[in-house]
């Protein structure tokens, strides 16, 4: 009996043949620019971390525009201003003429710096409409409703309320307004309970309590400010 059993001749040119490991040419096209196509998916899934200087050089863009009294997070330069009571109001509102002259799409295309639809795109875009004052005053009210709705998702929201209080104390003087007042006190409290040494948000309480006429809880609260500053 023999030890081992081979197939007959006939049988061994029966069998298949083995597979011949081959990639045609567009297979290696396609495993090449797979990564590629990719990119795009990969960039919208990432998490909105637009760099510090983004914003600086937004705010730097906007003193061509009419500034406000209140302070921004983003550091906005200085700007001396003129306040008045207008006829029949109790809000005092301020007016701080633009810094230097406009460079034509300068604010629009920093503005593409910022991924569409991300909590820091929303925030940019309130920061531009606030400082724009139309007369029926829709952009403060996008700006304000950018705010809050940024205010949520953000995963720092303390500078981002500070903002919002700013935005509130304008619409407040704009439609002398004493809830936005107390709404604008309310946002930059809720800044501080986060960021406790927040200067735009120790700024915009005081100013908002300034703006109400409490003469010594303003007292307080620019102390608090100057203490930080």
């Amino acid at each position: 009996m023999p030890f081992l059993s081979l197939p007959s001749p006939r049988a061994r040119s029966l069998s298949p043949a083995p597979p011949v490991s081959r990639s045609a040419p567009g297979a290696r096209r396609i495993r090449r620019i797979a990564p590629l196509l990719l990119l795009p998916l990969l960039a919208a899934c990432a998490p909105d971390r637009p760099r510090d200087d983004d914003f600086a050089a937004l705010a730097a863009a906007l003193e061509s525009a009419p500034g406000i009294a209140p302070r921004l997070s983003v550091g906005t330069a200085f700007r001396r201003c003129t306040e008045r009571v207008p006829p029949g109001g109790t809000i005092a509102r301020a007016d701080c003429p633009a810094r230097r002259r406009a460079r034509t799409g300068a604010v629009a295309a920093l503005l593409e710096e910022f991924a569409p639809g991300q909590p820091a795109r929303l925030r940019a875009d309130a920061l531009v409409d606030l400082h724009w004052d139309d007369a029926r005053g829709k952009r403060l009210d996008a700006s304000i409703s950018s705010l809050r709705r940024t205010a949520e998702l953000a995963e720092r929201p303390a500078p981002v309320l500070a903002d919002l209080a700013a935005a509130l104390i304008v619409r407040a003087e704009r439609a002398q307004s004493p809830r936005d007042l107390l709404e604008a006190y309310e946002a930059a409290e809720r800044a501080l309970e986060r960021e406790p040494g927040n200067e735009a948000a120790l700024f915009n309480r005081a100013l908002a309590l300034d703006r109400f006429g409490l003469v010594d809880e303003t007292a307080r609260a620019w102390r608090a400010y100057l203490a930080a500053d």
